[in-house]
């Protein structure tokens, strides 16, 4: 890049087979992200943001561990732990200039984080189903907080039939954990103001493969099929409202 140079972002892996029907496998990997032209531009500004041509880039480094196995021929488990860590994060920061608050990409404070993601499958007699659950804990490292916007935990359960040779039929429901506001929301002011969304649940219904005449596939698919109230958190720069 002819505006922040290059970076050597390596990966690798390795596993090893146990058992004839388990194996383990240790990943590493790097990954940058150069500043975008919004992000560098000096000449103006864009959504109120000033760029900033001395921006590094982003790297992440990134380690994990999976198992996997199959039970019997019909049932996997597979488990996954995962470490990583952001470093010069682009964020935007406000300054105060001449009684004005200016605001400006710059590096900050990265981010580390761990977790881990457990999924099992199985299929009998046309049924197929699955269940997943993860879990994340990804903190600030200048102090030490959790992350705004994101849950620290996902839990899915999902099941599908084929019938008739006419149709697919799937069923999935999802559980989204608590998630923290953005920081700097100006309802925080305001007296018995929550700083986390509740936690929801949604169930998803899928038709698909719907066969007609051999000459048309159809599918459709109705999302939160009971009418779930649920909310999602804005962030700082949403120019619309904040939650």
């Amino acid at each position: 890049y002819k505006s922040v140079g290059g970076h050597l972002s390596p990966k690798g892996s390795i596993s090893y087979r146990f058992l004839k029907k388990s194996w383990i496998k240790l990943l590493y990997g790097e990954a940058f992200r150069a500043p975008n032209f919004w992000e560098l531009n000096k000449q103006g500004t864009l959504f109120w943001v000033e760029g900033n041509p001395d921006l590094k880039p982003e790297v992440v480094r990134n380690i994990e561990l999976i198992f996997s196995t199959y039970f019997t021929e019909k049932i996997n488990w597979r488990t996954s732990f995962y470490g990583y860590t952001l470093k010069d994060n682009i964020q935007k920061q406000s300054y105060e200039v001449d009684e004005w608050w200016v605001d400006q990409w710059e590096n900050v404070e990265g981010l580390t984080g761990m977790g881990v993601e457990t999924e099992m499958k199985f299929n009998h007699k046309g049924y197929n189903g699955y269940g997943n659950f993860s879990y994340s804990d990804v903190r600030h490292d200048v102090n030490d907080e959790r992350i705004e916007l994101t849950p620290q935990w996902i839990a899915k359960l999902g099941a599908s039939k084929r019938v008739m040779d006419f149709a697919t039929i799937g069923i999935e429901t999802q559980m989204i954990g608590a998630r923290l506001k953005a920081l700097g929301n100006p309802a925080q002011a305001i007296e018995g103001y929550e700083p986390q969304l509740s936690p929801y649940n949604l169930v998803n219904l899928t038709i698909s493969d719907i066969k007609l005449k051999n000459l048309v596939v159809l599918s459709f698919s109705v999302y939160n099929l009971f009418n779930s109230k649920y909310e999602h958190p804005s962030f700082a720069g949403d120019l619309a409202s904040y939650n």
